[in-house]
């Protein structure tokens, strides 16, 4: 696993617009009020898509438990530093960017060891405009910057929220959720930088779905008539795999590339790209193909609030993914290998 950070773009690279079609990064923070949603599995996998599309992709946990760098194959010795270091030491922030083994994915973790560090880094942080200001040392090198945040509304999701041009809900599928999304989006809406840089939000999804249980079906029910189009199409099945993750150390659309997790994945990063007026882009060294989704239908250009849904297809990843692995014959490579 290759620790350097990520090399300077070119001022080609710089200039250019990314996938997004803006000159630096966008940031999207990952919140919720209620831990073990799967926010944390989320962010990794979700960057794991976009990170094969092509995207220069920076993963950043900001909870100090480090869930997302061990789920990617970190731990006390190969992490070098992160963002305790760079508050309390000065370090630059791109020396402690650590490149994952897939390529186009990087992440940044706390790195506080002791319950002394952990404060020390949660006041640091929690400072306003300071992660803004760390951010902007490296957001020219990527093109999507996904947050991780720690449950609840602490400094590191105020942080999260301030420096980010959107924010995703995950939901777990479970009833007493409900009521802890109402109570989160009544603090981003009384939260002042929300409205004052017109953060949007991306949307909510369902995660740990099980369409044989009657309270997912509930749930799916609730959220998508009290919250209409802000509810993705795509939800994350339950799947038994996802707890072999960070043992594993690699995101699950590369443990488990054939489960009905990572197709839901791939299916999530679509239905993110096009409620932005952008069609995906193909999976790195697979062909171009269209399919039936859990984003057909929908409107390119439709934007964040009002994207439109109706019969039709779009173009996106996963069955040039799918297709690539019943292709591929004995002894054959794939970009898809870590």
């Amino acid at each position: 696993m290759s620790k350097s950070s990520p090399t300077t773009p070119s001022p080609e690279q710089s200039t250019s617009p990314n996938p997004w079609g803006l000159s630096s990064a966008r940031i999207i923070s990952f919140i919720s009020h209620k831990g073990g949603v799967g926010k944390t599995t989320s962010t990794v996998n979700l960057g794991a898509t976009f990170a094969l599309s092509g995207q220069r992709t920076l993963l950043i946990g900001l909870d100090p438990q480090c869930g997302l760098s061990q789920s990617l194959g970190f731990d006390d010795v190969t992490l070098r530093g992160g963002l305790k270091d760079v508050l309390t030491a000065g370090l630059p922030l791109a020396e402690v960017v650590h490149k994952t083994s897939l390529e186009n994915l990087s992440v940044l973790s706390p790195n506080a060891k002791t319950m002394a560090q952990e404060e020390q880094y949660k006041a640091g942080i929690g400072e306003y405009g300071v992660l803004e200001d760390l951010l902007d040392q490296v957001r020219d090198d990527f093109d999507t910057i996904l947050i991780d945040c720690p449950p609840g509304f602490g400094p590191e999701t105020r942080a999260a929220l301030t420096v980010s041009d959107s924010y995703i809900i995950p939901v777990q599928a479970e009833e007493l959720c409900l009521n802890s999304v109402k109570r989160m989006l009544h603090f981003i809406q009384d939260f002042g930088p929300v409205a004052r840089k017109g953060i949007l939000r991306e949307g909510l999804f369902l995660t740990m779905t099980d369409s044989r249980i009657r309270m997912s079906k509930r749930v799916s029910k609730s959220l998508s008539k009290e919250f209409g189009r802000d509810v993705f199409k795509t939800a994350i099945p339950r799947a038994a795999r996802l707890a072999e993750m960070a043992s594993q150390g690699k995101p699950m659309v590369i443990h488990d590339r054939r489960g009905r997790g990572s197709r839901a994945y791939f299916n999530l990063m679509d239905e993110v790209m096009v409620r932005h007026g952008k069609r995906p882009q193909p999976v790195l060294g697979h062909r171009r193909s269209l399919r039936k989704s859990a984003v057909a239908g929908l409107t390119v250009g439709s934007g964040v609030k009002q994207t439109t849904r109706g019969n039709g297809s779009a173009p996106g990843s996963i069955s040039r993914f799918w297709r690539s692995i019943t292709r591929r014959g004995n002894g054959e490579s794939s970009t898809m290998e870590t």
